[in-house]
């Protein structure tokens, strides 16, 4: 057993302030928390120079994650990381 894990946790509620309609985003974030999470496991959101796009099933669950990378941009120095 691990003497550095303490076996109680004293609970502190902190009051947050928010705005109706932040306080609808974050509700509707925790809601789907479990599909962030797992965008952010996959490196969704490091992608540079592509289009992700999300697909889920008839039931409303994430079936895949795809990413279509723009290879050449007409104008603009570019250049793909990925």
């Amino acid at each position: 057993m691990n003497d550095k894990i303490p076996k109680t946790c004293e609970i502190v509620e902190i009051p947050v302030y928010m705005t109706n309609y932040d306080a609808k985003l974050f509700l509707e974030f925790q809601r789907h928390h479990d599909i962030f999470a797992l965008m952010v496991d996959k490196k969704v959101f490091d992608q540079k120079g592509a289009a992700i796009t999300l697909h889920f099933d008839n039931n409303g669950l994430l079936k895949t994650i795809t990413r279509a990378d723009v290879l050449y941009l007409l104008g603009k120095q570019f250049n793909n990381t990925n």
